[in-house]
């Protein structure tokens, strides 16, 4: 009988120890797994995260929900902002607000480009915007064609695809595609007309339409907010002029139903939370890699004290000490290969509903799949 025989039959033999031995092992790796896939889950946000100007306007929202709403497009159903609000910031003219006051906001504002999400193609957002959002005042910010051009400022069925989208369904200008108006079950088909040039962030996962087309869309099917009608929008991009975030802030925050977040500060915050939790997990695993060491030292010093008679009686029938040690390390590395099994099982099984239970906290896996 070779070592490895005499190991497995001596794991078959002392079956509720292998066992115990096995689970102990399978949930340690499975644990430590799980909590290392999401701490690299969390991370890739910041990998992704688009570029978005200097401050972004959104619904009342916490910072982190604008921040990834907005910049990874992560929103769902944003809350809607007036289309009268941005229209007045971009022009620069003075905006009168309810309580009376008039601010003149053109010394604030550089550039503010509008978002508005209302349409899915696959897992991937459609968003309306205008031709302010590939063109920056920021030249590493802007967005740049690999093929086509962009939409035309009128058409209300053309679109511009990012590179991610156009890569995983094999899109090419001059093809159409169909979305899906997020408000209701409908669907409208849409002319190709350009492929954006990768920017390595989370614009390659978007589809971008111009405004009147989403407006137009919105009132064919009647969507519409019950104060604002079809003007709304989701989101505004500013880039702002030196010392111009503090006042536009007080303004927005205070007099409008808006919340004006710096994208900067967000970052830092978001940074801050993600590593604290990270290093939480990592002494988490730590604990739990300890633990799981001591329960199985123990069951094993038990189990080899056991064995003193045979390894004896081996010894006494001839057989050499390093028969004896390929058996003892065979019998290690069989528990550790099915441990590793099953804990790479239990993991698989346990990761999509935890990331469900978590809800917010993490981002869709899907999205990075590359990193997980």
């Amino acid at each position: 009988m070779t070592p490895w025989q005499m190991a497995w039959t001596h794991i078959s033999r002392l079956r509720a120890q292998s066992v115990m031995i096995l689970l102990s092992l399978a949930l340690s790796i499975a644990a430590g797994g799980l909590l290392l896939r999401i701490y690299v889950l969390t991370q890739s946000r910041f990998s992704s995260l688009a570029h978005g100007g200097d401050a972004i306007v959104a619904g009342k929202a916490s910072g982190a929900d604008i921040l990834l709403g907005s910049l990874n497009l992560e929103a769902d159903k944003p809350n809607p902002l007036p289309l009268t609000l941005f229209n007045s910031l971009k022009s620069g003219q003075t905006v009168k607000f309810e309580d009376g006051t008039l601010v003149n906001t053109s010394s604030f504002i550089q550039s503010i480009i509008p978002l508005i999400y209302y349409a899915t193609y696959q897992d991937g957002k459609v968003i309306g915007t205008d031709l302010s959002f590939f063109d920056r005042p920021k030249r590493d910010d802007s967005l740049i064609l690999r093929d086509g051009r962009f939409f035309n400022g009128s058409a209300i069925n053309e679109a511009v695809v990012g590179d991610s989208v156009a890569a995983e369904n094999r899109l090419k200008t001059g093809d159409r595609i169909s979305f899906r108006l997020s408000e209701m079950d409908d669907r409208k088909d849409f002319l190709v007309v350009g492929i954006l040039q990768s920017s390595h962030s989370a614009w390659d996962r978007g589809v971008y339409t111009n405004l009147n087309a989403a407006y137009s869309w919105l009132n064919e099917k009647s969507v519409s907010h019950s104060v604002w009608k079809n003007g709304i929008l989701h989101y505004y991009l500013i880039y702002m002029k030196p010392e111009g975030f503090k006042p536009l802030q007080s303004l927005i925050n205070e007099r409008t139903v808006g919340q004006l977040v710096s994208i900067e500060n967000e970052k830092s915050k978001l940074a801050e939370l993600t590593g604290s939790g990270g290093q939480l997990g990592i002494v988490i695993i730590s604990f739990i890699i300890l633990l799981t060491t001591v329960a199985v030292t123990g069951i094993m010093i038990v189990r080899y004290e056991g064995m003193r008679l045979q390894t004896a009686i081996l010894r006494a029938m001839g057989f050499p000490v390093s028969y004896l040690m390929m058996w003892l390390l065979g019998e290690g590395l069989i528990l550790s290969a099915l441990a590793c099994f099953i804990g790479a099982v239990i993991d698989l099984i346990l990761f999509y509903p935890l990331i469900k239970l978590l809800g917010k906290a993490v981002p869709d896996p899907s999205l990075y799949t590359s990193s997980i």
